[in-house]
């Protein structure tokens, strides 16, 4: 596993932290920074994309990688992948799945639109949900703890663009985490009529 304590990611890690550091980004992992169509309706920002054993895994599985890096190169993005029926179960390696257990990723955002789910009423499916769901990480490197970059990445400016977008056209906007951060990036965040700041703990819809 890569991993990466850049000077320009945070002080702590610039002091010395290292790869020990929970702010260090792991790029082992694919970057989640744009999960969704680009033009979906409703627009969820948060902070970065966590760690765990399971996205370890999700990543070197052939079939779930293919998925990822595919609504990466489609121009408008790709369905909400998290939810896809592929990504339901929990990755035990060696193109295997456990018939029980859920994955980290899809357990993670299934708790948190199942409120938005119900309230579009019962024939409202999670690939429904998928089509008209997008989230953008301020940044998109994994990490176990975020940490604001001291400079804006390329990527970022993308994410920042998307949310304009967003805004543009009516969508709406959820900023989930990091308001602050976002707030500073996208300053019409504060005051536009369809966003809508909360926490990362409540669901969406409630």
């Amino acid at each position: 596993v890569q991993t990466c304590a850049l000077p320009i990611w945070n002080s702590k890690a610039a002091d010395g932290e290292s790869d020990t550091s929970p702010f260090s980004i792991d790029l082992g992992l694919l970057p989640a920074h744009v999960v969704g169509y680009h033009d979906a309706p409703v627009v969820l920002l948060l902070a970065n994309p966590g760690i765990s054993e399971d996205d370890k895994v999700s990543c070197t599985d052939p079939d779930r990688r293919e998925i990822i890096l595919e609504s990466m190169r489609e121009p408008n993005g790709g369905s909400f992948w998290p939810l896809r029926p592929e990504f339901k179960r929990y990755v035990l390696g060696a193109g295997k799945v456990d018939p029980v257990k859920t994955s980290n990723a899809y357990k993670w955002w299934e708790t948190r639109t199942k409120a938005l789910a119900a309230a579009m009423g019962d024939k409202f499916s999670e690939a429904d949900l998928a089509v008209n769901l997008l989230a953008i990480e301020f940044h998109g490197y994994h990490s176990k703890r975020f940490s604001t970059p001291l400079v804006t990445l390329p990527s970022q400016w993308f994410g920042f663009h998307l949310v304009e977008e967003a805004l543009e056209r009516g969508a709406v906007v959820v900023v989930l985490r990091s308001v602050k951060q976002w707030c500073t990036a996208v300053p019409e965040l504060a005051s536009h009529a369809n966003a809508f700041l909360g926490t990362a703990s409540s669901q969406i819809g409630r």
